[in-house]
């Protein structure tokens, strides 16, 4: 904005000499000339400093706007390739579980730390011996299902997240069942277990 009005000043300044320098050659004096210039040319010459200033601010605030646009979808972006990535690591080991001979769990799933990128498996049928504090103060003390409440595949994998030093509000989770390679909701137990995980995906 400066810019804007140093170079419109400078503008009218040349603008004066050089009418100043033709009324001495006149005779009619150097500052009558000046005088003469400046009443015939400051309005001419404000009102291009007001639009070049109004113009500056558009331009600015457009490349604000770009940018912030730029900003949200470069996040959008990423946090939909973490949702991509969580679902393919499920599925691909729901995949392998289920080309294994003998007894397979009925669900597994993956728990993705965006902010590392590792990825932390949990099956169920399998209830931990280090279950993390943040999940013993969260899980309800009594189970809602049939099951127990450690039992699921989405709570192993963001308990071992959580025990490798993850924090639970950076973790994408996707739970899918074996038999079917489709993805299924978290269960009752672990809506309240898992409270504070950023992405649960869901068939």
């Amino acid at each position: 904005y400066a810019l804007t009005f140093g170079l419109t000043a400078v503008s009218l300044g040349a603008g004066a000499a050089i009418a100043c320098y033709r009324s001495s050659r006149q005779g009619k004096g150097f500052w009558n000339g000046f005088g003469e210039y400046i009443h015939d040319n400051w309005a001419q010459e404000a009102a291009i400093t007001s639009a070049l200033y109004i113009v500056s601010i558009g331009i600015s605030l457009t490349k604000y706007a770009i940018a912030n646009a730029v900003s949200k979808s470069g996040n959008s972006k990423a946090f939909n390739e973490a949702i991509e990535i969580s679902k393919n690591a499920a599925i691909e080991r729901a995949k392998t579980l289920k080309s294994l001979t003998g007894k397979k769990p009925t669900m597994t799933a993956a728990a993705l730390d965006i902010k590392t990128g590792q990825i932390y498996f949990g099956d169920s049928g399998v209830v931990s011996e280090n279950i993390n504090v943040i999940l013993i103060e969260q899980m309800p003390k009594t189970s809602m299902t049939n099951w127990a409440v450690a039992n699921c595949a989405e709570f192993n994998a963001v308990n071992n997240a959580l025990n490798a030093g993850a924090r639970i509000n950076n973790l994408v989770v996707t739970t899918v069942r074996v038999k079917t390679l489709a993805m299924e909701r978290m269960c009752a137990n672990c809506s309240i277990s898992l409270k504070g995980v950023l992405f649960t995906v869901s068939g």
